[in-house]
């Protein structure tokens, strides 16, 4: 049996190879299976632990991204389709249509995750008006280009149209979700090193609230710039592992509830000192209050100190008075155990 003469020649390097199409998307299923299980663990532990205590809007927020995580595994879990029922195939529109709704499912996953913490430093700065506008503003700019991309991919899909105006949309995201999380993530950390009092206690606080913000809101920040810099320089094929992004927002908002308990559970009784600095423990002070306040952590320290009449006892050979007998009372230092940390 002859073949026809009329077969339209296909030039293999002009077609991706199978590793580029299916690769991306297995690896993002695993990714975003491993962080789902993670995610399970904090959930049980947020139940266990903060569930009764917590007021019913951070309840309704759990509740909300919870829903989320397990919609997104099931958007992803389509993958499986792909190397189940097409095993060995090439490109499928179905495929890429299943792909397109993890679009929205960032959209909203970034809006719900990214507006509690902008939430948080807004408190954190006096609740001003512009940086409510600012941060809402980016919030929804990123949110509108995830539901433009979307679209955009579904349109190129059935329309067989350019790639012009889904590359606007990819880049408009990238960007604002980068710049959203990057901005947000600095502001809770420079506002916390900026409430650094001098005691070893507080300061021992806020650098852990640092560590955790630093922790729980730099990853959704690394995967946005990581999206852009692939869409950029690799394949378009492998944006499709960024599936995973919703799945890194849910582990870190839940993480970062957890953390309250945590730094709670390991709060001791230790009193609270001045650092090492000869100078200071010799001075006399007035009755002071210092208090460190977040949107999650509040942190007290109360200094009351009454004005004590230095004892100078004379020295054989000189009249300058002993530095030990300058120094604080045993009495005053047990005035300065009065340290607490109170969840808001």
């Amino acid at each position: 049996m002859s073949l026809p003469l009329n077969l339209p020649i296909i030039n293999p390097d002009l077609v991706p190879a199978m590793a580029h199409i299916k690769g991306p998307p297995m690896m993002g299923f695993i990714v975003t299976t491993v962080l789902f299980g993670c995610s399970l663990l904090a959930m049980v532990n947020y139940l266990q632990f903060s569930w009764g205590t917590d007021r019913k809007g951070t309840r309704s927020l759990v509740l909300v991204t919870a829903f989320l995580a397990c919609i997104s595994m099931v958007v992803v879990a389509s993958t499986l389709r792909q190397f189940v029922f097409r095993y060995g195939q090439g490109f499928s529109p179905d495929d890429a249509m299943w792909e397109s709704l993890n679009y929205l499912v960032n959209a909203l996953t970034h809006c719900v995750v990214g507006g509690f913490f902008a939430r948080r430093a807004w408190k954190m700065y006096g609740r001003p008006i512009y940086l409510a506008i600012g941060l809402s503003s980016i919030l929804l700019i990123s949110f509108v280009a995830a539901i433009g991309a979307m679209a955009a991919r579904m349109a190129r899909i059935l329309t067989l149209s350019d790639l012009a105006r889904f590359s606007a949309f990819n880049y408009t995201l990238s960007i604002s979700q980068a710049l959203g999380d990057t901005t947000i993530t600095a502001l809770i950390v420079y506002k916390l090193l900026k409430l650094r009092t001098g005691w070893k206690q507080t300061d021992s606080t806020i650098h852990k609230l640092v560590v955790i913000g630093i922790e729980t809101q730099a990853p959704p920040a690394i995967m946005a710039i990581a999206f852009m810099a692939t869409y950029i320089a690799a394949r378009p094929e492998y944006i499709t592992f960024f599936v995973c992004t919703p799945m890194v927002y849910v582990l870190c908002l839940i993480t970062s509830l957890n953390s309250r308990y945590t730094m709670s559970a390991r709060q001791t009784d230790k009193p609270s000192t001045w650092k090492d600095d000869g100078a200071l423990s010799r001075r006399t002070q007035t009755a002071t209050k210092i208090e460190v306040t977040t949107d999650v952590y509040r942190h007290e320290d109360t200094l009351e100190i009454n004005d004590m009449e230095r004892k100078r006892t004379p020295v054989r050979g000189g009249g300058k008075a002993s530095e030990s007998d300058e120094s604080l009372d045993r009495d005053d230092i047990k005035e300065l155990n009065t340290s607490q940390i109170h969840l808001v």
